[in-house]
């Protein structure tokens, strides 16, 4: 029986356009880990590579993409690679799987093109039965009437979301395949289980891929040898995306000196009230740019409005007093407005005058 390596949704051509310059690390290593994913199978003496959909962000990708990945391919020799459309990289018009034979396509990949393909592998006795997305959406399960050949084992490959309503996919309708392994793609963690006697895996993606993607990223060795089947997720990625948010600004600079790393991605929000202090976001997090692969850091706290702190007499008082009923009669659209401007009336009335405050006493301490 043999050994499979299952992977899905690299999403390899993302733009990434939010990250700016950045964008471009990140799809540097959604690259390097397609190649780590050719090593790992040649380390692990794998008998075949199973991608169950998402490898590419979209079904209209770049030549050169296309032809970095069937090189990478090529590596593996005679090992089959079984390359399945998913819900990004579908079979809709113009789809990139139906030309892989205009380029110099590897004999060892079998993109997958129709309904329920089968594909024999004799040699290993296994069928593979492979899935393909024909659209980004469907209310039609890819696993609906597949059923495993009668002799060897089965693998049957499909992507889609658990229980979800968009390709759906449940245990129920993993179990009714009566496979030795069902390989999954379209969930963007690792996640396995049993359904009935079939073993089945979302494998996630072998390279974290934003700001959603907390668990490992890696890829899962099938053993179908051992009984019962022996799923094994190897980490393979090493990218970090965090996201935190921060009540008190002062701790910003000792979250950065904790948090930083080449390969991290973070984005820090700040929220709750805002004091009348003088906390410049870009100011603190400036130095520390070049220590994460990318960072950045909103001010979205909003403004005290403590009338007993300021009294109507005083400038920021009488601010504050009118803005407030600005806001009383502003609209749900207006009200955003209003919070903005409240802001930056508020720090430009308060604080200069306790900065200056400040520095008085620090002279006569003096």
């Amino acid at each position: 029986m043999p050994k499979i390596l299952h992977t899905s949704d690299l999403r390899l051509g993302a733009k990434y356009l939010g990250l700016g310059k950045a964008g471009d690390k990140v799809r540097a290593q959604l690259k390097r880990a397609w190649t780590a994913i050719i090593e790992t199978a040649i380390a692990e003496k794998v008998d075949a590579v199973i991608v169950a959909g998402g490898l590419f962000d979209s079904s209209e990708i770049s030549r050169p993409a296309v032809e970095f990945v069937l090189k990478e391919i090529a590596r593996l020799g005679k090992t089959p690679v079984i390359l399945t459309p998913g819900m990004r990289d579908h079979l809709g018009k113009g789809s990139l799987y139906y030309h892989f034979d205009l380029l110099d396509r590897p004999e060892n990949l079998y993109p997958v093109t129709t309904e329920n393909e089968t594909l024999e592998l004799k040699e290993l006795d296994l069928t593979v039965i492979a899935n393909p997305a024909a659209g980004p959406k469907s209310k039609e399960s890819l696993l609906d009437g597949i059923k495993a050949a009668k002799t060897g084992a089965t693998v049957v490959i499909a992507s889609g979301i658990w229980e979800g309503i968009n390709y759906p996919i449940t245990e129920a309708q993993i179990g009714k395949t009566g496979a030795a392994y069902v390989a999954l793609g379209g969930l963007p963690a690792f996640k396995s289980g049993m359904a009935q006697k079939t073993p089945y895996a979302f494998s996630g993606p072998p390279e974290a891929q934003d700001f959603n993607t907390t668990d490992s990223a890696g890829v899962v060795l099938v053993d179908l040898e051992k009984n019962p089947v022996e799923l094994t997720f190897l980490p393979l990625g090493v990218l970090v995306w965090k996201e935190v948010t921060l009540s008190d600004p002062e701790k910003l600079p000792a979250l950065l000196k904790k948090e930083k790393g080449e390969n991290r991605l973070l984005r820090v929000k700040l929220a709750g009230e805002k004091s009348s202090d003088w906390f410049e976001v870009e100011e603190v997090i400036g130095g520390y740019k070049d220590q994460f692969l990318f960072l950045t850091a909103t001010d979205e706290r909003k403004p005290a409005q403590n009338t007993k702190k300021y009294p109507r007499q005083t400038v920021t008082g009488q601010f504050l007093y009118l803005a407030e009923e600005e806001m009383k009669k502003a609209g749900a659209e207006e009200k955003a407005l209003c919070q903005e401007a409240l802001a930056l009336g508020l720090s430009l009335t308060a604080g200069p005058v306790e900065n200056s405050e400040r520095s008085r006493g620090r002279k006569n301490r003096g």
